[in-house]
This record gives C-alpha cells, structure tokens and sequence, in this order.
C-alpha cells in the first residue's frame, strides 16, 4: 500500500489538497451558515444539501484508528461511500481511499457494483461487491486484511468562495453505526446530538491566502475525523 501512496503522490500531485477541520459546539447549524455566507470571501451555497453514508475498514487491531489519534503524519483509510438514502438499492456506490500527509491529503475513487444494503447484511455480501468490482490487484489484496468496522451518515452543505478557490462543507445530523461479527448488524446506531463539523479545502498553491479566511472565521482549527468519533463512541476507547 505504500507503494500506491506513493504513486499517487507522483503521479497526481495536483490532486493534493488542505483540509482544514472546525468542530463546532454550541452553535446552531443556522447561525454557522449565517456566518459562512456574511464571510467577505463572499461564500454561496453550491450543489444541494445531500446525505453521506459510509462503511469504513480497519484492521483487527484498530491501526487505522490509533494513527488516526496519534496523530500520525502519513495515514490512509478505506470507506465505501454511497449518497441518498441508507438502506435499499445503492447504484453508485464508490471505494475511496483518503491518502493524509499531515493537513494534505488526496481521495482516490473507485465504481463498484451495486449492492442492496440492510439492517443485518452479511460480511461477506459486502467483500464479495469489493472483490467482484474493477479494482486494481493492489487494493484489493490490502482490502482481504481489512473488516468493516463503523458506518456513518450525515447531511452535507456546500459553500464555495467568490474567487473559487476555497470550499467548505457543513455536516450536520451525524449517526454513527458499529459493524462487528459475521453479520454488520445496522441495528446499534448512535446519533451525535450537538457538534456541527465544517470543513475548509482548498488547492495546495492557495496556502499563502488561507489566513485571510480563517482569521474571519470565529472558530478553532481541530483534528476531527468521523471515524475516530465512531470508533471512540462505539467501542468505548
């Protein structure tokens, strides 16, 4: 794996963006969006308000999780991600790799086939969509050592500056799910009440000019990753 890391590091270096993460508490959804579109950088509303939903892969032991927490410099994660509804017929469902160098990171994207997701699909329903889709000989055998650990769902907005150089997403009424067993039971779900995550991406050459978003922005830049929420919560890390 760190061979297609480091491919994609050569090959698509101008896919390589900041993602600069805001936890926000306390604060209505309303109010942060408010503030997002007053913003001088003039942001507007791009796309339309969708769900996300998620199943993410780590190991037995948990790597992914613990250098998501130490921190770890260089850290890579494997989710299948669908939009719409949660349960039912996905049609576009995508395998996505998000490659992370420190606030820098890159998403690699793969078709899979469609699948039908329900309360108590099997694992191996799940594998057998991976291992049956066109995907490169590399990824899936580092997809055979890893297991479906959480899923998440959450609704997104999008924000686009007036110059198109910066975005930001809004997520808001964010579930999570545990998958453990042979079955991934979608029965234990654990709804986050209170924190909004916003998030502000942007190219690699527009670092210089980050400061003047953030710095109008009344909130703090934190580590926040979605899995890790999950893993923490549901397995009581």
């Amino acid at each position: 794996m760190k061979k297609l890391m480091d491919q994609q590091q050569n090959d698509n270096q101008q896919n390589y963006r900041y993602e600069r993460k805001f936890n926000v508490l306390g604060l209505s959804p309303e109010y942060i969006e408010k503030i997002i579109k007053n913003h001088p950088a003039m942001f507007s509303e791009i796309f339309y308000k969708r769900y996300i939903n998620n199943i993410y892969f780590d190991d037995y032991d948990f790597t992914g999780f613990y250098k998501n927490i130490n921190g770890n410099y260089e850290r890579i994660k494997y989710r299948i991600r669908w939009y719409g509804n949660f349960y039912g017929k996905i049609e576009n469902p995508l395998l996505e790799i998000k490659i992370r160098r420190g606030y820098i990171g890159e998403k690699i994207s793969y078709n899979l086939k469609p699948f039908e997701i329900f309360e108590n699909v099997n694992i191996n329903n799940i594998m057998t969509i991976i291992l049956n889709s066109d995907l490169p000989e590399q990824v899936i055998l580092y997809i055979k050592s890893q297991l479906p650990v959480v899923a998440n769902r959450y609704a997104r907005k999008y924000f686009k500056s007036a110059d198109n150089k910066f975005r930001i997403t809004l997520d808001t009424n964010i579930s999570y799910y545990q998958l453990n067993g042979i079955n991934l039971s979608f029965k234990h779900k654990l709804k986050d009440y209170d924190p909004v995550v916003l998030e502000l991406k942007y190219d690699v050459e527009d670092e210089e000019y980050v400061s003047e978003i953030t710095s109008l922005l009344p909130f703090r830049i934190t580590r926040n990753s979605k899995y890790a929420n999950a893993v923490e919560k549901l397995f009581l890390f």
